[in-house]
């Protein structure tokens, strides 16, 4: 899942650098990193949860 995440940055990357650099273009490159942003934290927020879980559940 993570890697996914990595490929997806990788590609509004490549995106930024195809596209024609006009303004809204790269609002919306802008937009859609962002988005991935957000994402990513919400995917790691949930991983550290589960892992602490998963470490709290072998302790006992």
């Amino acid at each position: 899942m993570l890697v996914l995440l990595v490929l997806l940055i990788i590609l509004v990357v490549h995106l930024a650098e195809v596209l024609p650099v006009v303004e809204d273009s790269v609002a919306v490159v802008l937009e859609v990193a962002e988005v991935f942003a957000e994402v990513a934290v919400v995917v790691l927020s949930v991983l550290a949860i589960v892992l602490s879980i998963r470490i709290s559940a072998e302790q006992v």
